[in-house]
């Protein structure tokens, strides 16, 4: 027992004389501490909805009034034909689109069935599972308030349900495209992030300066193998999906197969760059943690990007995960295409660049040779 406190305190000790693995230790526990205190936020308020209310009479007017009375919901649009439903749920505008049909007065008035539907966008099964709860609530109180007023026995209002991209809610066909973004972006990184730590430990690194080769060659080279690698794996993980979990893919495969090689520019850009700024292969683990741990609580894996605060989202904007996601998620489910993924194949182009030019940048400085030396006399 009291060697291993012996070799306990030892331990304690070197950790706490090196200044960057105290940084990284202090680092590690704070970031998802306050990602999740503070950033993230899962009761669903002012879920956002739009109104498609063909009927004109006053009826209509008061189911509508009970929704825009609840702080639960926050209407964005009044719609005025079929067409502009799709945009809204494409865009994630709105959570979904109450519409009344044109004889909903009429038929509570004569104590026949009113349908009522709710489009609902179901890509995020478990969220559009409690916004249909929350919707049947207000109608089942409607119903009952209309059963005292008018003395008919309650039930005139039906709801009818229709979730959009994902009709039987299977939490799957949300959460396996999303995979395929996370482990592509893991399998890249360890590749990528402890390149160059492991040839300082095995003093290699110096011997690069004897060679032909420039930082950019070193860098392109390892970058491929990263990528290599994590386009085998995202391939894969797609297959599967589709194959053995009948996931759906509706969209476009060149639109998929494009954004995941920029995706994969991104992901190893960013590896290499935290490469060339450690020094050991404890510290590239470090690294590697703090790069992915961030990236996917801020891509929207976990939880809607919805639901975090305003400062979170901004810092949401810098990481490649997020818009692989929409990539993957909207050709799966949204049966997108180049213009729907176009935006976020921008921004991973504009992150990967400047990733790849810092990492560059780093590595050129630390390449410079060591200057020449004369012998005295």
């Amino acid at each position: 027992m009291m060697r291993w406190l012996a070799v306990l305190r030892l331990e304690l000790a070197r950790l706490m004389q090196m200044k960057k693995t105290r940084m990284v230790l202090l680092a590690t526990p704070l970031i998802p501490l306050i990602v999740f205190g503070y950033g993230v936020n899962y009761d669903l308020t002012r879920i956002p909805y739009a109104v498609y209310n063909e009927d004109a009479g006053y009826l209509s007017r008061d189911l509508v009034a009970r929704f825009a009375a609840d702080p639960t919901f926050h209407r964005v649009a009044r719609l005025q034909n079929d067409r502009q439903i799709r945009p809204l749920l494409d865009d994630g505008r709105a959570a979904f689109v109450l519409r009344i049909g044109a004889d909903y007065t009429r038929n509570l008035l004569t104590h026949r069935p009113a349908p009522v539907e709710v489009l609902i966008d179901a890509r995020n099964a478990t969220e559009a599972s409690t916004i249909e709860s929350y919707v049947n609530h207000i109608l089942l109180a409607y119903n009952a308030q209309w059963a005292v007023e008018h003395h008919h026995p309650p039930a005139p209002a039906l709801l009818v349900i229709h979730n959009w991209y994902n009709a039987n809610l299977d939490s799957r066909w949300f959460i396996l495209p999303g995979i395929v973004g996370v482990l592509t972006f893991v399998l890249t990184l360890m590749v990528t992030v402890p390149s160059f730590a492991r040839d300082r430990e095995q003093g290699l690194f110096d011997s690069y300066r004897a060679l032909p080769l420039r930082a950019f060659d070193l860098l392109v080279g390892k970058g491929l193998a990263g990528m290599a690698v994590g386009f085998l794996g995202a391939a894969f993980i797609a297959l599967m999906a589709v194959v053995w979990f009948g996931v759906p893919l509706r969209g476009s495969i060149a639109a998929l197969f494009v954004g995941l090689l920029v995706f994969l520019f991104a992901a190893s850009g960013m590896g290499l760059w935290v490469s060339t700024l450690t020094r050991t292969q404890m510290q590239a683990a470090f690294g590697l943690f703090l790069l992915f741990v961030p990236a996917l609580l801020l891509s929207g894996f976990i939880f809607p990007i919805s639901k975090l605060s305003a400062p979170v989202q901004t810092l949401s904007l810098l990481d490649p995960v997020r818009y692989f996601l929409t990539i993957t998620r909207g050709v799966y489910l949204q049966g997108a295409g180049f213009a729907t993924t176009g935006p976020a194949m921008a921004s991973l182009a504009v992150l990967g660049s400047v990733a790849w030019v810092g990492a560059w940048l780093t590595l050129a400085v630390q390449m410079r040779p060591l200057g020449s030396f004369k012998c005295a006399d």
